[in-house]
């Protein structure tokens, strides 16, 4: 009697700890899983501010699906150079600030020559239903060193009932006669977007950089005022004190958002130069792995849950972002929300990639400074041409 006691005894205890394994057992590649550790694993990661209301939600459901796993947001700076300075800082110095971040295709060279974040060429097999340009852009030497995240590019906002010809938009040679304000030369205008506008202007201009510094004058001096009051070209568009909008397509949620005069009223359209090309430059930014993380199996997971086809399908719906696989561009659904996206699939591969070089955002750098010098009359347009040339600016691809 008492041995059968003692063997049901260890056959309960048995059952217990088959459960126990069970229940605390993570399961299928999106992360779902049930309560099983009382002490959850805490990853920090690194985003933009303009991403954070997005990646919250994501969060949220990760960590229902994973509660063993805490995710912690760091918000960058929304403007790319100074969440790039706060990230190159972090990750030279060794600091573990955070498991994951969000990093852009331009940063890619320089990150991954340091060696400041992980190689995931080995999830590459996984990305066979997104379009190569999403992956080739955060690859260095033939290797991946993000799991792609979003692409954007440049559109032309314009208001309906003034003016659709973009000559009239872009088109003016006088600039070369107005000096903008040093104060306004530093800091709002000397970034990262204006290297791309540079580039795309060029473009549209037929390789023309000298066209492409005068444009990007006049289109700021026409908006200086503006400017010295704080408000940034989006916010001028916004509220109908101008008629066009040279931006990133995801920023039509900012033109709908809030306050606006133009919601509704407005049309979005690609540039293409005198040849039929498109001009714009194509931005991807993709999540990558901190190369000193302790924690590296939960920020891969979370990358991954980040990265599958329902949140990739819901970010580029929320944020009006460019589609970055290819079954979308045949979904209805997707199409309705992101306008454009039907007329650009044909023109993904004809656009201009933005380098992952070691240096890009060295001579990014010193254009900013030729820039400058422009921009407040210290040299021509002709001086600045030359030396932005002689910097590779049109060199992308």
């Amino acid at each position: 009697m008492k041995k059968l006691l003692l063997y049901g005894v260890c056959f309960l205890l048995i059952i217990c700890v088959i459960i126990v394994i069970i229940i605390s057992k993570t399961t299928d590649d999106e992360g779902k899983s049930v309560v099983g550790d009382t002490n959850p694993v805490e990853i920090s990661v690194a985003v933009r501010k303009d991403e954070s209301g997005h990646i919250q939600r994501v969060k949220r459901e990760f960590e229902q699906l994973n509660q063993n796993i805490r995710v912690k947001l760091i918000e960058l700076p929304a403007q790319s150079d100074d969440a790039y300075r706060i990230l190159i800082s972090a990750l030279n110095s060794g600091m573990q600030m955070f498991d994951v971040c969000e990093i852009e295709d331009v940063w890619i060279g320089e990150l991954a020559s340091r060696q400041c974040i992980m190689d995931l060429s080995h999830l590459e097999a996984n990305y066979h239903e997104l379009l190569p340009e999403a992956v080739s852009g955060l690859e260095y030497n033939d290797r991946l060193y993000a799991a792609p995240y979003e692409m954007d590019l440049n559109l032309l906002f314009y208001l309906r009932d003034t003016v659709e010809e973009e000559e009239k938009f872009i088109l003016n040679n006088s600039a070369d006669s107005i000096s903008l304000p040093i104060d306004i030369c530093d800091e709002t205008l000397l970034n990262d977007e204006m290297i791309c506008m540079i580039m795309e202007l060029s473009n549209y201009f037929n390789n023309d950089t000298e066209m492409a510094v005068r444009c990007y004058k006049w289109i700021i001096a026409n908006n200086s005022d503006n400017i010295k009051e704080g408000k940034d070209l989006i916010t001028t568009f916004k509220l109908k004190e101008c008629y066009a909008l040279w931006t990133d397509a995801s920023n039509k949620n900012k033109l709908d958002s809030g306050y606006s005069k133009v919601t509704g009223l407005y049309g979005i359209r690609e540039l293409r130069n005198s040849k039929g090309e498109p001009i714009s430059v194509l931005k991807r930014s993709g999540l990558a792995i901190n190369s000193q993380t302790e924690k590296y199996d939960e920020a891969l997971r979370f990358i991954e849950f980040c990265t599958s086809e329902s949140n990739q399908k819901r970010q580029s719906m929320e944020k009006n972002n460019l589609p970055i696989r290819y079954e979308f561009y045949n979904d209805p659904v997707v199409l309705d929300a992101v306008t454009y996206a039907n007329d650009m699939k044909d023109q993904i591969s004809k656009l201009d990639e933005r380098p992952c070089r070691e240096d890009y955002m060295i001579k990014t750098e010193e254009i900013k400074q030729t820039m400058k010098r422009y921009l407040i009359g210290e040299i021509g347009a002709d001086i600045a041409a030359t030396q932005i040339n002689e910097l590779e600016i049109n060199n992308f691809k």
